[in-house]
């Protein structure tokens, strides 16, 4: 009797851990990854061409924040043409989302024109979109990030992965040859986010939630007693 409690508290304790464990990585996975690697061409005459590059020229993080998805944009120093010796520069965000309220929170800053559209705005491809976050022009250059968040209510990380079209980011000062439209614009789109890996102490969480399971099941197993 003593043997089938004691048995029955470790079961309780170790599925208690794995729980655990199971629901921090299920916290972790509403977070998206977009990588900007596609871009309209300027060098054609279809208004529909696009190139892409190996190299991103920007990453945008979208994870789940309290009231609201928090944002995280950053230009990598990068091997793309670029006008000048400064590099290129981000100057808008496109994206599809829900009603909120933005707010800065690190990095570069957003500034005036930022916020949700009355009538959404067309751009290359036809494509629309209700939200822009804008930067001051020269301001968000190669190696810097951004971060802000959008709250409200049902305002999540994957109430701004839309089912239909791509995010859209403008980068400017590109160089030859992509240097066709004025301020050496760029149009960059991300066609499918990536879901973010927990990260390491998570999984480590998780594995020792699991590795306290197979504990318990090796020692219920060596504690069941014999029928006679």
């Amino acid at each position: 009797m003593h043997q089938h409690a004691a048995c029955a508290r470790r079961w309780r304790q170790t599925a208690v851990a794995c729980l655990f464990a199971c629901s921090a990585v299920g916290a972790q996975a509403a977070a998206y990854e977009y990588s900007f690697t596609t871009f309209f061409d300027p060098t054609t005459a279809d208004a529909f061409d696009t190139r892409s590059v190996f190299e991103p020229v920007a990453r945008l993080l979208l994870e789940d924040t309290e009231g609201g998805v928090r944002f995280t944009l950053s230009q990598p120093i990068h091997s793309f043409p670029a006008a000048t010796s400064a590099g290129t520069f981000l100057q808008t965000l496109w994206l599809n989302g829900p009603t909120g309220q933005w707010a800065s929170t690190g990095g570069v800053g957003l500034v005036a024109g930022t916020g949700r559209l009355s009538t959404p705005a067309v751009q290359d491809a036809g494509l629309t979109y209700n939200w822009r976050f804008e930067f001051a022009s020269g301001s968000f250059a190669e190696g810097n990030s951004a971060s802000w968040t959008v709250t409200g209510s049902g305002v999540t990380a994957a109430s701004f992965i839309p089912s239909f079209g791509w995010p859209m980011l403008t980068l400017v000062d590109a160089g030859a040859p992509y240097n066709g439209n004025p301020g050496g614009a760029l149009n960059f789109i991300a066609a499918r986010p990536a879901a973010v890996v927990p990260e390491p102490g998570t999984v480590a969480l998780m594995l020792t939630g699991l590795a306290a399971l197979a504990v318990g099941v090796r020692r219920s197993r060596q504690t069941r007693p014999t029928v006679q």
